[in-house]
């Protein structure tokens, strides 16, 4: 639904409906994978049924290959009218590989049985209309490691293989540790069950502003003078509001377009001291924990006397600075720098671009430590889907998917609704 959503927001509302209607008919069965198969944080403790080509690039313990029969698996060729009753085969050069024949069957077996971990289980139907055993039943009966089934061999638990449950690899950004530490039950609904905030014409503003910012910081970092010019260039190529009317336009540029000056004429003396800016960062946690993301910057100041390393987030949203400061996310920034470059910053700090107010804290090595722990247990809470509600009246008010879990007597306390 986000994704029709995206590339038709600017269609009229009337016509959405009847849109969508057809693309969820004609086409988003051939495009999106069912229930949690493209869920890379959560695995559901089930058997999953799917077809071959969804099954590629996983692997389970155990894997069952059903229908091994003639005109099944192998699949009968389909009759009737093809594309190439539309399209000349002769302006097709080689048009014959997309046919497909036994050989690309016998692919596609190879993708099924090489799913499996450990155990693999094929079988087949001896009536109905098509019994033919399989071509490629067959042939797996001729390998060393098939054994055939017997009735006479009596199956019970104690014969099942102690396959514990392997950890699932995960992979966190700041984005997605700061949506947990604000909410773990709406980080669920959105990364589980796909509940996507809705797109406002202001989309676009922050990221935007970002990469301006982030290109001034690297002509910075390169010793070149930063011009009106260069400025207006790279808003006419990089600050770009795809949901935004004109009206809309005009005015979030304008309102851009002097935080920028602000932010150039108020920093102008510093700039010299940029040391980098969006640095990719990657930390590996160990058991399967990865965080990435990027390090908005890194400059030196002198405080006493002394240079010190500081690392930056910039900010656009509408929230305190003081509040800002003490977020998980910017916590996460230190430990990033850390690993990437096996030294600890001295501050954090916020910068609000269209406010300029900024907050600074220092960094502790137990802070460190205390925000590496809690993102081992943020990754253990998301594979145990240990993901609690956290309501607030703060957090509540400006969630999107409130109406989803408050009740009515919490809505009113909460969002005063």
């Amino acid at each position: 639904m986000n994704d029709y959503e995206t590339i038709n927001y600017t269609l009229k509302p009337k016509s959405k409906l009847s849109g969508f209607c057809s693309f969820l008919k004609y086409k988003a069965a051939d495009y999106y994978p069912e229930g949690t198969l493209d869920n890379a944080l959560s695995k559901p403790d089930a058997v999953p049924i799917m077809t071959v080509h969804q099954s590629k690039r996983l692997e389970f313990a155990a894997v069952f290959i059903p229908c091994l029969n003639k005109n099944f698996f192998p699949a009968q060729k389909i009759g009737g009218k093809s594309v190439w009753h539309v399209i000349d085969r002769s302006r097709i050069n080689g048009s014959g590989r997309f046919d497909g024949d036994l050989e690309d069957e016998r692919k596609l077996f190879y993708v099924a049985v090489t799913r499996a971990k450990k155990y693999l289980f094929i079988s087949r139907a001896k009536n109905g209309r098509d019994k033919t055993i399989s071509t490629f039943f067959e042939e797996a009966k001729s390998s060393p490691c098939m054994l055939p089934y017997r009735e006479s061999i009596s199956y019970d638990v104690t014969h099942l293989p102690d396959l514990r449950k392997a950890t699932v690899p995960i992979t966190l950004n700041f984005s997605l540790l700061e949506d947990y530490f604000e909410c773990p039950y709406r980080f669920k609904l959105s990364m589980f069950y796909g509940f996507v905030q809705p797109i406002p014409e202001q989309m676009g503003y922050g990221s935007a502003l970002h990469e301006v910012i982030r290109n001034i910081n690297l002509r910075a970092i390169e010793g070149k003078p930063i011009t009106d010019k260069f400025v207006q260039k790279l808003f006419d190529e990089v600050f770009y509001l795809p949901y935004a009317s004109q009206k809309q336009k005009d005015r979030m540029t304008e309102s851009a377009k002097r935080a920028i000056q602000k932010y150039i004429d108020r920093n102008q003396p510093m700039l010299a001291d940029i040391r980098s800016a969006e640095s990719n960062i990657e930390i590996d946690m160990g058991d399967g924990i990865t965080v990435n993301g990027r390090i908005d910057m890194v400059k030196d100041v002198v405080i006493d006397g002394e240079k010190k390393t500081v690392i930056v987030d910039f900010k656009t949203a509408n929230k305190r600075v003081l509040e800002t400061i003490n977020t998980e996310q910017l916590k996460i920034y230190s430990l990033g720098y850390q690993k990437l470059t096996g030294q600890t910053a001295d501050y954090m700090e916020i910068y609000h671009l269209d406010s300029e107010n900024t907050a600074r804290e220092p960094v502790t090595t137990d802070l460190t430590t205390a925000v590496e722990t809690e993102i081992r247990q943020t990754a253990d809470n998301i594979r145990k889907n240990n993901l609690p509600r956290h309501c607030s009246a703060e957090s509540c008010s400006k969630c999107h998917l409130s109406h989803l879990c408050l009740s009515k007597m919490e809505q009113k306390k909460y969002t005063g609704g």
